[in-house]
């Protein structure tokens, strides 16, 4: 099996958007829902959908846990997904100048992003809209 049917199998789009969308929007300045970045995606992700996750990479991602993580997954498969007709989930990026490390709480263990280390710029990711 593909990995893109891999994702279209465990149904990795409507699991996302149904993770998105528990991001409240943001009240003060009513710019809809905040961006979460690959690894917040992929942290929550695992927590929601153990299972899964592990179905589809051996590690959620960060510093020292190779390229096959789902980070990796997500980072790849989800803008192809957006691209291909999931138009309410947006997608930008975080550029890596003048940063020195991005670090994620999951869970009590510190995950290290290294897209900035390598000079690449960071996806992020959110639900358009406000509604629940």
């Amino acid at each position: 099996m593909s990995t893109g049917s891999m994702w279209d199998a465990h149904n990795m789009t409507d699991l996302i958007r149904d993770l998105l969308r528990a991001v409240p929007p943001e009240a003060k300045y009513g710019t809809g829902r905040p961006f979460l970045m690959t690894y917040q995606i992929a942290i929550e992700f695992t927590r929601l959908n153990p299972v899964v996750a592990a179905a589809l990479a051996h590690t959620t991602g960060g510093e020292g846990e190779g390229p096959y993580a789902l980070t990796t997954y997500i980072a790849r498969w989800l803008p192809d997904r957006i691209t291909r007709g999931a138009t309410d989930i947006e997608m930008r990026f975080l550029s890596p100048q003048d940063l020195i490390n991005l670090q994620f709480n999951d869970g009590g263990t510190v995950r290290t992003a290294t897209t900035n280390q390598a000079g690449w710029n960071s996806t992020m990711f959110r639900l358009v809209g406000t509604t629940p």
